[in-house]
């Protein structure tokens, strides 16, 4: 409806349901025409300019009333989608940070049955009744059984304790954090007055349920394995525009646990670990090195990454010896 007035007087140039279309910047005008001049020509009339848009091509669409439908519309529906993630990440945390593994069977491993507040916990045990001895923790998708064989041929003076955590390897209940952390006390505090030295090795998340023991307990020496600083910063990292601060319960601060640990501690980081960023571990290793009056020992295995160290002969070497 371009060139024309209408039969009120007005005129609306280059302009069809609010959109404005034009190769050359443009000026969007209303012409007031009084009832005298609506024989004159076009120039006759007096010109108020009322706004001005700029289009630099055809393509250029400058939406006006529309635009306000659009806010209108798309502004609550991205705010409810926000919040519906948010909510699902918060109430759903659990099943994104466990993956239960099932039982594997092992003809090295004993399995005794240990209850903590009515749920019953399954232990694997071999080499039983020695002096020295270890507790094994380990990560979030880990069949802990599946390390017997490696951990036989590694460590056949120490007797070996590998975890299930709840909801793992035959385990009952659901995993959470403060039950780990609970029941790995409860574990420790059962165990260690069979022996002389106890030592505690977590890997991956389970490094934090090590540190923790480490902090609360007294034993020979702590192993952690690919760890992390903090469990929020991972998923922060993940989820980038959630407040994961305020939506993460199971945040497992490896950082603030390893503050009230002295004990002599190995730190074994994976070269190529795909999991933990490099600053989130660089993180925990200051923090490490920090520690006045402990003695820290880091190393790195340049080639792993964080599901493969466990092949590594470097990686062997480093736990056998430290756990000598």
């Amino acid at each position: 409806r371009a060139g024309h007035g209408n039969k009120n007087g007005e005129y609306r140039g280059y302009e069809d349901d609010g959109v404005v279309f034009n190769r050359q910047p443009l000026i969007f005008a209303r012409l007031i025409v009084t009832p005298e001049q609506q024989e004159h020509s076009f120039h006759a009339c007096q010109l108020e300019i009322t706004q001005v848009y700029s289009a630099q091509s055809f393509t250029d669409i400058i939406v006006r009333a529309p635009m306000n439908k659009i806010v209108t519309i798309v502004l609550p529906f991205i705010i409810v989608t926000y919040l519906i993630f948010a909510a699902g990440l918060y109430l759903f945390q659990k099943r994104i940070i466990y993956l239960p593994s099932a039982v594997v069977p092992s003809d090295l491993v004993e399995t005794q049955v240990i209850t903590r507040d009515g749920v019953d916990l399954h232990l694997g045990v071999m080499n039983p009744g020695l002096p020295d001895a270890f507790i094994y923790f380990g990560g979030n998708a880990e069949a802990t059984y599946a390390n017997a064989e490696v951990f036989a041929e590694w460590f056949p003076y120490h007797t070996i304790y590998l975890v299930n955590y709840r909801g793992y390897g035959g385990s009952g209940g659901e995993p959470a954090q403060q039950d780990l952390y609970a029941d790995a006390l409860h574990l420790v505090d059962r165990v260690s007055p069979e022996h002389l030295k106890l030592s505690v090795v977590g890997r991956s998340i389970g490094s934090a349920v090590a540190a923790y023991v480490a902090s609360e307990r007294d034993v020979h020496r702590l192993v952690l394995v690919t760890p992390f600083a903090e469990l929020v910063s991972l998923a922060q990292e993940a989820f980038v525009v959630f407040p994961m601060q305020w939506l993460l319960t199971e945040q497992f601060q490896t950082i603030k646990s390893i503050e009230s640990v002295d004990e002599p501690t190995l730190m074994v980081i994976a070269g190529q670990d795909e999991i933990v960023p490099a600053v989130n571990t660089e993180a925990l290793r200051i923090a490490l090195v920090n520690r006045l009056g402990v003695d820290v020992t880091v190393d790195t295995v340049p080639t792993a990454n964080h599901n493969t160290i466990g092949n590594s002969q470097q990686y062997r070497q480093l736990l056998t010896d430290f756990l000598r």
